[in-house]
């Protein structure tokens, strides 16, 4: 991605996009807009010759920023970039649009931040990771923009100092000793996250979550209002099957559209989500752009690479499924249910929380901690009418309290819970200990916690309002 996830097989898919472009050369097509001798066969009725493709994804791009107009004259914004093929036609598509030859400039400033995500990899050889690293910072060097580098474990420091253009000089191949700050960077608590995290899609989903973390924390650093990542048609289509999964619908309406605003005063952008996989494959192809190959082996299923799976192959037979599921995301809306205060986000990914009112309701979090008291209750009353064996009640006990034998570790874990939606709620629980988490986020939890009790204990000194309460996010 240009974004906040590196590209699944994208070494097989570049393959395969060449060898395509490379057959449709000689078919003898006519493009459907000029006339001239096609390349590019998107689908049956969509056939383009170099210049009328170029055109084609160009005007698509810009399109996004011109309707939606949330970017200012002279607005410095923050670009996501990864080294995978997303993130390398994003920046040249800025680049051509801030090129003297372009009839219409880009007017914002657009800075890169690469977020080195290997530290949370147990297997990541550090020859090739270097390796990586030096042809990412030469890729950044000759971009001619400026760019801002991170370890994805600065998320835990309380003031974030990447590296930056400022600090690199000369070659940076040749340069060592930056190379060298960069991989070592305190990982240990980031590698004792992803220990304490049991499965490999809540291992992805923590990382993605700590990305836009650091992102949304450097950007209001920066006093910048923008990000542009690097999501396409493919990756939004999956993520929204993939977040459905493991109980994140609430999210889709903010994750499927231009702009993703729920993080307040910092907004993502998505100016690529009209594109296909295929769609930047060949543009990357007839602008000579090699994404970098990432060092990491991805050997796990995931739920989230079985959704891009599942959604590619259904592309190759339908050409028409990207579109259909990303219009019916789009229409998705938040809840209007008045029983539900809406404004209560979760502390970890800001997406909004549905917490019952007094008047009654439902939700999937109540109807899950529901469904948890009744088999609480149950086990105990087994345990106290003797109809379960002792090995039985013990291993139970072993199970469900293994990551709460310190009271401070089940108080914490217990006030985060409270503050988090649906699908964190799953995530948080396939965790041995929620202490290994940013203390950023513990602490959010800890004060949205306390502000809840200082309103329960004055309500009933409050004069009563028809509006919802609205907490502070």
């Amino acid at each position: 991605m240009c974004s906040i996830q590196l590209d699944e097989n994208e070494t097989e898919t570049a393959n395969l996009v060449e060898t395509a472009y490379t057959e449709l050369k000689t078919d003898g097509k006519l493009c459907t807009k000029c006339g001239q001798p096609a390349v590019i066969a998107l689908r049956i009725d969509d056939i383009y010759c170099r210049g009328c493709f170029m055109v084609r994804a160009t005007h698509r791009f810009r399109c996004e920023f011109g309707k939606s107009r949330l970017i200012r004259d002279g607005e410095s914004v923050l670009v996501a970039y990864s080294g995978g093929r997303n993130s390398c036609a994003l920046i040249h598509l800025i680049q051509e649009g801030l090129s003297k030859r372009a009839n219409k400039k880009l007017r914002f400033i657009p800075e890169l931040v690469y977020v080195d995500d290997a530290d949370g990899c147990q297997n990541l050889e550090s020859v090739r990771h270097k390796e990586f690293l030096c042809d990412v910072l030469s890729r950044l060097q000759e971009s001619g923009l400026k760019y801002h580098i991170f370890s994805l474990s600065q998320v835990f420091d309380n003031k974030l100092m990447p590296i930056s253009h400022e600090n690199t000089r000369g070659s940076l191949c040749g340069n060592e000793e930056l190379i060298q700050k960069l991989i070592t960077f305190d990982r240990n608590k980031l590698q004792l996250l992803m220990k304490s995290t049991l499965t490999g899609t809540s291992q992805e989903s923590i990382k993605s979550l700590l990305r836009i973390e650091l992102l949304v924390r450097w950007a209001r650093q920066m006093n910048v209002g923008k990000v542009i990542v690097g999501d396409c048609a493919s990756r939004m289509a999956s993520r929204l099957l993939s977040s459905i999964v493991q109980g994140r619908g609430a999210q889709i309406s903010c994750e499927m559209g231009f702009s993703d605003d729920r993080h307040g005063d910092v907004t993502f952008l998505r100016p690529l989500r009209e594109f296909t996989d295929k769609e930047i494959d060949m543009y990357n192809v007839i602008s000579d752009i090699i994404p970098l190959a990432s060092p990491k082996n991805e050997t796990q299923m995931t739920i989230q690479s079985l959704s891009r799976r599942f959604v590619c192959g259904l592309q190759e037979e339908n050409s028409g499924t990207l579109a259909i599921i990303c219009r019916t995301g789009e229409k998705l809306e938040k809840t209007a249910d008045e029983s539900i205060l809406v404004d209560d986000r979760c502390v970890m990914c800001q997406a909004p929380v549905a917490r019952i009112s007094s008047e009654g309701g439902a939700s999937a979090s109540e109807a899950m901690a529901f469904s948890q008291q009744i088999c609480r209750t149950l086990r105990e009353n087994n345990e106290t009418a003797g109809t379960v064996s002792s090995d039985d009640v013990s291993q139970m006990n072993t199970n469900s309290h293994s990551n709460q034998t310190d009271p401070k570790s089940l108080e914490t874990s217990a006030e985060l819970l409270q503050c988090l939606c649906y699908g964190c709620k799953l995530t948080i629980r396939e965790m041995t200990s929620v202490e290994n988490l940013p203390s950023a986020i513990l602490q959010k939890a800890k004060d949205k916690v306390g502000r809840e009790s200082l309103y329960h204990s004055i309500e009933a000194f409050l004069l009563e309002d028809n509006n919802d309460r609205v907490t502070d996010q």
